[in-house]
């Protein structure tokens, strides 16, 4: 119910959020809702566009466009591209304003349950996949594609990114393609990370390696 209630506060009074918030969760086949009371939620300010064959799967609720600002314009952005799937857990997802979600051609995105803050880039092209009571600070960026192909023999522009349960990621971090992150991990401010992170364990640096083992963090 706190986040059925965080929607509605998101939609206010504005009549193009209200327009939208009909047209996806009861007009679109691009969006599918799994479970009852479950809702895309789009601030005024949220820009949303599915291509041919883009679904997004519901089985929790989707904040899109939280303002950290009282009348902030800062766009949300999602682009789900051609046959690109993005599915939603139980836990929700709360997209603030700034942060941008593409999920690639034939893509995929899984988040169980994550906070994304500010200035925040996903750009799934392989499978990634983020568990259950997640955080992520300002600025994080996950890329589990290249974009564009670099001609070396053995090269593989895109491979999938797995972040485990309440892992904790810093500001300005970028996780790159081909990453696993295990359950409770942090991940330091500004770090590079290019190689798997083991479970509760806390990593930082350009390339990130492991600092300390054994560390426990709450929200």
């Amino acid at each position: 119910m706190n986040k059925i209630f965080r929607g509605l506060c998101i939609l206010g009074f504005s009549f193009k959020a209200w327009y939208y918030f009909v047209r996806y969760n009861f007009f679109s086949s691009h969006v599918q809702r799994k479970a009852r009371m479950k809702f895309l939620w789009p601030n005024r300010n949220a820009l949303i566009h599915f291509e041919k064959g883009a679904k997004l799967i519901l089985n929790g609720n989707y904040l899109i466009g939280t303002p950290q600002m009282p009348h902030s314009k800062m766009e949300a952005r999602l682009l789900i591209q051609r046959n690109g799937t993005m599915i939603v857990g139980n836990e929700g997802l709360e997209h603030f304003a700034g942060m941008f979600i593409r999920v690639m051609h034939n893509g995929e995105l899984e988040i169980n349950g994550l906070v994304a803050n500010e200035g925040c880039h996903i750009t799934a092209g392989k499978k990634i996949s983020i568990g259950s009571g997640c955080l992520f600070a300002r600025d994080v960026k996950l890329r589990s594609d290249d974009v564009h192909t670099i001609n070396i023999e053995g090269y593989c522009p895109s491979k999938p990114i797995t972040i485990g349960n309440h892992v904790w990621i810093g500001q300005g971090a970028s996780i790159m393609k081909g990453v696993n992150i295990g359950d409770g991990a942090i991940i330091a401010a500004n770090a590079l990370v290019l190689s798997d992170i083991p479970s509760y364990s806390l990593a930082g640096g350009m390339p990130a390696k492991v600092i300390r083992n054994q560390v426990i963090w709450e929200a």
